[in-house]
């Protein structure tokens, strides 16, 4: 399952149509197994300043699939952080061979079935004013703050 809200999503490395089809090369793969995908993605900005100045402005943009397998009462999972379907594959891949060796866990109860608990909603963390802020804002911002706790940098 994939869940991703819309709010600010143009400023993320991935759309919500691209999540959904690199899940799906992984889902592909589950076959007997039970397994989920989850997609994250993040964009994040820093300004770094010396003597009063910009001295780098530098913007991330990072984009993670989480692939989690589990075989009975056996479990494991795998990581990418590229969406395309062979890297896809091979993470759904490298869970399922996990899955195989792994201890098992009496206990494990199993993934939660969406038709069980429902599908979760997505958490998006996002302020526009902060992401529309160019550099020279954030600079006068820090100075306000440097200002304000005694500064004189």
């Amino acid at each position: 399952m994939i869940s991703i809200s819309s709010h600010g999503i143009e400023h993320l490395p991935v759309t919500e149509e691209e999540a959904r089809r690199a899940a799906g090369y992984a889902l592909d793969r589950a076959g007997q197994s039970s397994m989920d995908v989850l997609i994250t993605a993040s964009s994040s900005g820093v300004t770094r300043f010396a003597g009063s100045r910009i001295i780098q402005n530098t913007v991330r943009r990072e984009v993670r699939a989480y692939v989690r397998v589990a075989r009975g009462d056996r479990r494991a999972s795998a990581s990418t952080n590229q969406l395309d379907a062979g890297h896809m594959n091979d993470a759904a891949r490298r869970a399922l061979e996990r899955a195989l060796v792994a201890r098992p866990d009496p206990h494990w109860p199993g993934l939660p079935d969406p038709r069980e608990v429902g599908r979760a909603g997505g958490l998006f963390r996002f302020d526009e004013t902060t992401a529309q802020m160019p550099p020279a804002a954030r600079a006068r911002g820090v100075a306000e703050i440097v200002r304000a706790a005694g500064g004189d940098n």
